[in-house]
């Protein structure tokens, strides 16, 4: 593999390892590799999100109404 990418002008090879794989992790170690970045990850509750998007859509409704109640007043004067 790594002689294939020197063969077509790569200068770097990267490789991604899961954090609980420590043979990967070791294999790539003893093979030249070295960490250069970590990389973390957060699972976003949806239930936060979803109370997120129920709010928003109460606000557009909100601004809606207001808008038709607006032109209605403006139309009567």
């Amino acid at each position: 593999m790594e002689k294939y990418f020197k063969s077509i002008g790569c200068k770097y090879a990267l490789v991604d390892v899961f954090a609980y794989n420590e043979n990967g992790f070791n294999f790539y170690n003893k093979n030249g590799y070295h960490e250069r970045m970590k990389t973390l990850i957060k699972k976003i509750d949806y239930n936060i999100l979803y109370k997120i998007e129920i709010i928003c859509k109460a606000c557009i409704i909100f601004i809606f109404l207001f808008l038709i109640f607006v032109i209605i007043k403006l139309v009567i004067i």
